[in-house]
Formats: C-alpha cells, structure tokens, sequence
C-alpha cells in the first residue's frame, strides 16, 4: 500500500511540477507532426463506395451503365447477368444460364447495391426493344424474381420498375408479327 501511494506522489510530481515560464518561451518548439494520426472517411454513401484512395480498389468500366462505384465481383456479376439476359431469344427462355439468373434474384441477399443498376437496366431495354418478345418476357420474370427475394427492397426504384412493367402490359404492340403470342406477358 506504501509503494502504491508513493507511485501515485511520483507521478503526481513528474507531471505536475512548477515550470517556469520564461524558460519555456525561450526553449525551441518540439517538431510538428508529419502525418495525422486519426483520419476519418465516408465508408459508404448511400449504399455506394466512394472513388476515393481510402477505399478497396475498385475497377474502373468507362461504360455508362455499369456499376463503377462496386467490388470487382459485383461488376462481373452485373454483367454476367446483363449478358445472359441480353442474349435470350425464343429458343433459349429456359436455358440453365437464364433460369440460374432468375434463382439470383429471387434468393441472393448481396443484390441490393446492384439493384439501381438492374432496375436502369430493365427500364432501358425495355424502352428499347418494345417488339422483342422473348426479352421482354425475361426482363419482366427477372423483375417478378426480384419482387420475391425478401432481402431487397425495390422501394427507392419503382419509378424505373413501373413503367418498364406498364409498358409491357398497356403497348400497343410488344412484337414483330400477330401471330406471336404478346398476352403471356400481359398476364
């Protein structure tokens, strides 16, 4: 108990002793810091990384559509998908690829930093190729998939979903002949 208090003089003493004044003054400045020692960044914003050099390293795609601001993984997968819905025609709506595509977005957790980028997507091609048929099926299933995967919320990109799906329900016409079969994708 002794060597504790005596601890606690010394420290007392050491730290809290007289300085005088005048000598501090006339004493040299210590050398300023060269780098801080704390630094704070934004992480994320709004669910999106920032380009800057705090950050994971990112891959860079100088095309307007693709996710820029995401992990490499994310970016390959966005346009894996993009591809395999791309290249749907009638005799390929049910191939393993495309059906893999619809079990991602009905069951995949991770989607929800990528969902701006689909949902720009559907908007887009469907605005594009309003007689394409077999992709607007697709595109409309891939939508239906994503409104059943319970860990991504859609709320924030209705205004992109809705008239893509209007559009397939109320157009005039959605393909290049009569004789194909346009109510399925009305229903």
């Amino acid at each position: 108990s002794d060597d504790a208090v005596t601890s606690v003089e010394n420290y007392k003493s050491q730290f809290h002793s007289a300085i005088n004044l005048v000598d501090f003054i006339q004493n040299p400045l210590p050398p300023l810091p060269l780098k801080n020692e704390i630094h704070l960044h934004w992480l994320a914003v709004n669910g999106c990384q920032p380009l800057v050099h705090e950050n994971p390293s990112t891959l860079i795609v100088r095309v307007e559509d693709q996710p820029t601001s995401l992990p490499k993984e994310m970016q390959q997968l966005c346009a894996r998908i993009t591809g395999i819905v791309l290249a749907v025609d009638e005799a390929s709506s049910h191939s393993p690829a495309l059906l893999a595509v619809y079990n991602v977005f009905a069951s995949d957790a991770g989607l929800q930093p990528l969902v701006p980028y689909f949902s720009r997507f559907f908007y887009s091609q469907i605005k594009a190729n309003c007689r394409r048929l077999p992709l607007l099926k697709t595109i409309i299933r891939c939508i239906g998939s994503l409104l059943r995967n319970g860990d991504v919320s859609l709320g924030f990109h209705l205004q992109q979903l809705l008239p893509a799906v209007f559009t397939c329900i109320v157009a005039a016409r959605l393909s290049n002949s009569p004789a194909e079969d346009h109510w399925s994708l009305r229903r």
